[in-house]
């Protein structure tokens, strides 16, 4: 595959971007392969994801040098000197993503992936095509392609962080056995539904549908309905002007001040900022 490289902002040849107004936002992703020798030395305010699918690198940082390998990945925190090295001749073939975000440290912190450290997540054509999806929304560049590029870049690290975690493989799954389960949840994002209504609903027992269930979707029904009803709350947010406690109602959720703490929890922002500043405020 050839060398890619997409940038959010096209005007900016670094797009080294800080980002406090906004939960998740990714500055710049690619794609490298190179025989020759490559030596890269920077100081940057976001964050820098390299996943290396082919060859070697010496990771150079204070006091320590380390070789990174095929099916490892090293995360550059934001404000640190970062330093790479490779010799010429040695294969050097790797995906990269720069992000930033007020969510971004919480989200890298559930997904296991520690700044700093060398991690093995293995060699899975999972994570490249996650990358690949990512690199389509910047080629798409219409007015959600910033929206569409966070939420491809949270799912890289989500699904990393499954690979990293050993509860992720490629094989593809089978929605269909929970799909009663996902229409009652999708039916009525209003209507409070316990994990027993949506075991009836496929008739299984509760203990046999919450494994089942995590096994399909990779999360307990509970956060999958946190997730989902959150999302829409997002959704509202940005296009209508529901006052908070309607929001959180139309999303299940009758105690606003509970809605709240978890939105805060998710986004890292209360609902009435995340409104303000998906408006540009």
């Amino acid at each position: 595959m050839a060398n890619k490289s997409y940038y959010r902002v096209l005007t900016d040849s670094d797009n080294d971007f800080e980002v406090a107004d906004s939960p998740f936002v990714v500055n710049c992703t690619g794609y490298h392969s190179f025989s020759e020798e490559v030596r890269a030395a920077s100081l940057r305010r976001d964050y820098y994801l390299l996943y290396l699918v082919r060859g070697s690198v010496e990771i150079q940082r204070p006091h320590t040098d380390r070789l990174m390998r095929s099916g490892e990945l090293f995360l550059f925190p934001p404000g640190e000197p970062f330093t790479y090295y490779k010799p010429a001749g040695e294969p050097f073939e790797y995906y990269w993503m720069h992000f930033s975000g007020s969510y971004a440290a919480t989200l890298l912190q559930k997904c296991g992936i520690t700044p700093g450290r060398i991690l093995t997540p293995g060699n899975h054509e999972g994570i490249c095509e996650a990358f690949r999806s990512l690199f389509r929304a910047f080629l798409r560049r219409d007015a959600f392609f910033t929206l569409e590029a966070a939420a491809k870049g949270e799912a890289l690290l989500v699904r990393t962080g499954r690979y990293l975690s050993g509860q992720s493989t490629d094989a593809p799954r089978d929605y269909s056995r929970v799909s009663g389960a996902l229409n009652v949840i999708h039916n009525d994002l209003s209507a409070p539904v316990s994990v027993r209504e949506l075991a009836d609903a496929e008739h299984m027992s509760v203990s046999y549908f919450r494994r089942l269930f995590h096994e399909v979707t990779g999360m307990s029904p509970q956060e999958y309905m946190i997730f989902v009803r959150l999302n829409h709350a997002c959704e509202l947010l940005r296009q209508t002007e529901l006052p908070i406690r309607a929001v959180s109602a139309a999303v299940g959720y009758d105690d606003s001040q509970y809605f709240i703490r978890l939105f805060g929890r998710r986004f890292g922002q209360s609902p009435g900022q995340y409104r303000l500043s998906s408006r540009g405020g």
